[in-house]
């Protein structure tokens, strides 16, 4: 008359404990290869071995003559194109690192900003060297040339616009280094 039951019963909630082991487990594999292939010398290839080479670098700083804060941007790259103006020239610029391009750019550089060239820089000479204010000259904005490496200078108010002061140019095949304190 009454049915016998089975003396074990399966549960849903008896798979639970043994799906957390089976996932601890997968884990531990996972993090233990992570381990393992971080003692390679090959470096993985989603992150950069080393950042340098930036196109873009933007500062805050104190001005003492403005008794203030003045943003400064830093943009840097290869020119692509020049138009010269009549009270200004444009250039476009193709910014990016090594191989990786981040972006295309055009500036209209005012008549008032100062163009400089250093085709003395070594490849081997440190930043500090190339950045040194005699090794630039100030040329007209009439020399600056398809494939030129060039840092374009941007100061204004902070969270203000920004006006282009300087651009600073080398050969095609040096880059123009970020700046250092002294210049």
């Amino acid at each position: 008359m009454f049915a016998k039951r089975p003396k074990f019963i399966v549960h849903a909630g008896m798979f639970r404990p043994l799906f957390v082991i089976a996932l601890a487990a997968l884990a531990t594999v996972v993090f233990a290869a992570v381990a393992v292939a971080g003692g390679r010398s090959q470096h993985p290839q989603v992150l950069p071995v080393r950042l340098v080479g930036a196109p873009e670098l933007s500062s805050v700083g104190w001005d003492n003559e403005a008794n203030g804060f003045t943003q400064y941007m830093f943009d840097r790259g290869k020119i692509t194109a020049v138009t010269n103006l009549a009270a200004a020239g444009t250039i476009t610029v193709l910014q990016g690192s090594a191989a990786h391009v981040w972006r295309t750019q055009s500036f209209t550089i005012p008549a008032t900003a100062t163009i400089r060239l250093n085709l003395a820089a070594t490849t081997a000479a440190s930043a500090a060297a190339a950045n040194a204010p005699d090794s630039w000259k100030k040329v007209p904005f009439s020399r600056l040339k398809t494939g030129m490496s060039v840092r374009i200078v941007q100061t204004g108010p902070v969270g203000g616009s920004l006006q282009i002061v300087r651009v600073d140019a080398t050969r095609a095949d040096r880059d123009v280094p970020l700046p250092t304190s002294g210049g």
